[in-house]
């Protein structure tokens, strides 16, 4: 996990974004903390965390979008100091039938990075344009898109792929229930990544309160509100 601090200020709050697969810090570069400091975390091929950080802050307060809802909980179930998690359009089962991403889509946009597919720039396109949702969103996206290769998108989702059937394997992770850090949610109507409904079952059934927000997969008014309401 690569962590990038955006704002680094020596302020004694934290807000610590877990941004969604795919990206890293550009799409989030001109996003404003208010008077915390702001640090944005991407890229989940590995879960390594540098926890030492977090020991300079007296308060964190987490906002967690798309996939990295779901990273957010590997790294920071437990931890002290979390004064507040919100997730974004995502949950801690992303790859799950009646939680997340239905496991046949998520399989099928794996199988469509696969260099052999010859598909790989195409299915990058169509995600984002799914997540955008409209021409608009999808061109001001571009502008500032993440600066990866498909390569390494694929390395990422197969990565996590693999920690969520090992985590059903093992039976650790499969239910709403039990230890959650979050403490509240929002979930956008018109969300083509993470349905709807499977966010507001989860949630529904972990007792978490959520928005239902009409708004898009990729929402960053909604992302820009949140992080910056960290103080």
């Amino acid at each position: 996990m690569i962590q990038h601090f955006i704002t680094r200020k020596g302020r004694g709050t934290l807000s610590l974004f877990f941004a969604g697969w795919g990206m890293d810090f550009h799409p989030f570069s001109d996003y404003a903390s208010g008077d915390a400091d702001l640090m944005i975390c991407y890229d989940y091929t590995d879960l390594g965390f540098g926890y030492g950080i977090l020991e300079e802050y007296g308060k964190i307060k987490i906002t967690a979008w798309s996939m990295g809802v779901w990273a957010a909980e590997q790294v920071l179930k437990g931890h002290e100091n979390i004064s507040e998690a919100i997730a974004i359009n995502g949950t801690p089962l992303p790859a799950d039938d009646l939680y997340g991403i239905p496991e046949n889509i998520f399989l099928g946009t794996l199988e469509n990075l696969s260099e052999a597919s010859g598909k790989a720039a195409d299915t990058v396109d169509r995600f984002r344009r799914r997540m955008c949702g409209d021409a608009g969103t999808f061109r001001t996206f571009m502008e500032k898109a993440p600066e990866r290769d498909t390569g390494s998108l694929r390395d990422e989702l197969a990565s996590i792929w693999t920690k969520c059937r090992n985590e059903k394997e093992r039976k650790d992770n499969e239910k709403p229930g039990g230890s959650r850090i979050w403490t509240g949610a929002v979930v956008c109507s018109k969300d083509r990544i993470f349905p709807a409904a499977n966010q507001q079952r989860f949630w529904d059934e972990a007792a978490t309160a959520y928005t239902l927000a009409d708004g898009t997969h990729y929402c960053e008014d909604i992302m820009r509100t949140e992080i910056s309401a960290c103080r």
